[in-house]
């Protein structure tokens, strides 16, 4: 399912794939906020699209892209379920956040938010970030 998902998302968008575009989207969204399966943060399929994001999201529209922006955050930022706290690998997982966003940051500044977050994605991420630490106690 995810090489599928991947591969659709990596495809160019035209007017016929749009609404493939859309459910890819929003199935990456959905396994990543509400399944929330481990594998995914060691995926080659989901670091490939991480590394491809702001080039691949560029073209799409803006609720596809913001749904995959929405599911790669929560890779990182959500809890995975039955995982006691300690094997959640939240240093790791903060660290390779930041890694991703900071350069997917000077992409937004560099194409002038048409990359895969538009202005208000930028600043709720922002905001993920610095709350992040609160996150990790909450859960």
């Amino acid at each position: 399912m995810l090489a599928c998902t991947v591969a659709v998302l990596k495809h160019p968008p035209t007017a016929a794939l749009a609404v493939l575009h859309e459910v890819a989207s929003d199935v990456l969204a959905t396994v990543a906020t509400r399944v929330r399966p481990r594998f995914l943060l060691s995926s080659p399929l989901f670091a490939d699209l991480v590394g491809h994001a702001p080039r691949l999201c560029e073209p799409l529209p803006v609720g596809t892209r913001a749904n995959v922006t929405v599911a790669i955050t929560h890779v990182f930022l959500l809890p995975w379920f039955d995982v006691p706290d300690p094997q959640q690998d939240w240093e790791n997982r903060q660290a390779t956040f930041s890694r991703t966003f900071g350069a997917m940051f000077e992409q937004v500044g560099r194409f002038q938010c048409r990359s895969c977050m538009t202005l208000v994605e930028v600043c709720r991420m922002m905001r993920a970030v610095d709350s992040i630490e609160s996150l990790h106690a909450h859960t």
